[in-house]
């Protein structure tokens, strides 16, 4: 059954040309310090035709209204020393992170860089987000600044001097148009930007990424992919791109390969240690190893639970069920909802020959699944039929007979015989 912590890709709905459309509504999150360059950029997105709020980021009071923002996917962020010692603003990023590996898609579009910053290698989402800064890392002026979040939003205006478009603020706003929904015109951009730039790393590997989030299009981002490594042949998040892509494509043992590539050429822990533990359980099977990683997440979010499913599965693998059904535990009392997590905890309980325990959380699993509409039907016979196998055990024979019919009527290819099921029970 699939893990809550899968997310599928993001579906935004550009604006279109009718006049009666509304302007984008874009949030600008920042502390009191850097008021004035986000009071600069809510008036020039204005004056471009779109909209933009603030939310104050260095308050208390301000936290409950976050999930709504997070939710938003329209979110530019300024990103400063002073923003750094907030510990709200620390608390904000932390969530923000958790919403777009694990809820919804990606709350940020754009960061934009306020003020100098030491050791940025200790904030890796400065790496990996869209970020309007210098090259040398340090912040632009106001104006610069602005006409890049302008620029890279899709926005065209007259209030301020044109400048040449170079190919990293090229690069910068296919990523941006991405995020807000523009994907063709992304592609567009990042493919102006290679062919200008044939020997960009980067070009190129952006290029991949954007084509592999789209449906249909993974052989064009597979050769994208092949163009960077031969730039970066040790490009870790390549490689595991690659690999993505060529499972996506039916080639798995060349998949295997990639990931294999992957994990060999992280000597610097470029791949977070969730991407680490999901490469090693999903991909390649290394279940001790990966029960590390997962371990190490929960570690570093001491105050999420999301990681205790994983940990749940990886430790059933192994066969330490008791400590799995504890994890599944941890991981219930804040999703209990889930029905995956309740189907996978009766499975070893049965496996345990805790019978009624398992039955009640089969029965957990069939309301969490009618709760969800979106419940693959093989799923559902699924608890029917472990329902059917524990109620036959308990010697409620009618019931299993009739647990046995729903899981058939639910999916009946996949379902083994009467004789089967008779056959499995004996050997339980």
């Amino acid at each position: 059954m699939l893990s809550l912590a899968e997310n599928p890709g993001a579906r935004h709905t550009p604006m279109s040309n009718h006049p009666r459309s509304y302007p984008r509504t874009f949030t600008i999150g920042a502390v009191q310090e850097d008021d004035a360059l986000r009071a600069t950029l809510i008036a020039a997105i204005a004056a471009a035709g779109g909209r933009a709020k603030p939310l104050d980021l260095g308050l208390h009071d301000a936290a409950e209204s976050w999930p709504d923002f997070l939710l938003d996917s329209q979110l530019i962020l300024l990103v400063s020393p002073a923003a750094l010692r907030s510990s709200m603003f620390h608390i904000f990023l932390q969530r923000a992170w958790y919403y777009q590996a694990h809820i919804h898609p990606p709350a940020i579009v754009l960061l934009v860089l306020a003020g100098p910053i030491d050791g940025d290698k200790d904030w890796p989402w400065l790496r990996e987000l869209p970020c309007i800064a210098a090259p040398d890392g340090h912040p632009l002026p106001a104006e610069d600044a602005t006409l890049q979040v302008l620029q890279s939003l899709g926005f065209t205006t007259s209030a301020l001097p044109r400048k040449q478009t170079s190919q990293e603020s090229m690069l910068l706003q296919g990523k941006v148009l991405w995020r807000v929904g523009k994907q063709e015109d992304a592609i567009a951009t990042l493919r102006t930007v290679v062919e200008q730039a044939p020997t960009s790393f980067r070009g190129w590997y952006t290029l991949g990424a954007s084509l592999g989030r789209m449906p249909g299009r993974q052989e064009e981002a597979l050769a994208a992919f092949e163009r960077a490594l031969a730039l970066e042949p040790g490009a870790v998040k390549a490689w595991s791109w690659e690999g993505s892509l060529l499972k996506a494509l039916g080639r798995w043992v060349e998949s295997r390969a990639a990931y294999e590539r992957a994990l060999a050429s992280d000597t610097e822990y470029i791949l977070s240690w969730e991407e680490r533990a999901r490469i090693l359980d999903h991909e390649l099977q290394h279940f001790e190893e990966a029960l590390a990683a997962y371990e190490q997440v929960a570690r570093e979010y001491p105050d999420e639970v999301f990681m205790a499913f994983d940990i749940g599965n990886m430790l059933g693998r192994l066969g330490r069920k008791e400590e799995a059904l504890a994890a599944y535990d941890r991981y219930l009392s804040r999703y209990p909802e889930d029905g995956d997590a309740w189907y996978n905890k009766a499975v070893f309980l049965k496996q345990l020959d805790r019978d009624e325990e398992a039955l009640h959380c089969l029965d957990q699993a069939l309301r969490a699944d009618e709760a969800d509409e979106e419940t693959d039907p093989q799923d559902r016979a699924d608890v029917w039929y472990q329902r059917a196998v524990v109620l036959r055990k308990l010697g409620r024979l009618e019931e299993a007979k009739q647990a046995f019919d729903q899981a058939e009527a639910l999916a009946p290819p996949q379902m083994p015989t009467a004789d089967q099921l008779k056959e499995q029970t004996a050997k339980e």
